[in-house]
């Protein structure tokens, strides 16, 4: 998946580094099984739709 870069340039700094850490943790989890149920499939959706 990749980053959306138009989207989160137009961030200041701390949140775009908050929602890039938040990522990075949720793709760790997701790699090792430890996301509960549908999880997955629903962050994937929102970062789908905000990528854009």
């Amino acid at each position: 998946m990749e980053m959306p870069n138009a989207c989160l340039a137009t961030l200041p700094t701390g949140y775009k580094e908050k929602i890039v850490d938040i990522r990075e943790e949720i793709l760790r989890k997701r790699r090792a099984g430890k996301l509960a149920g549908d999880t997955t499939s629903v962050l994937k959706s929102w970062w789908q739709s905000h990528a854009k």
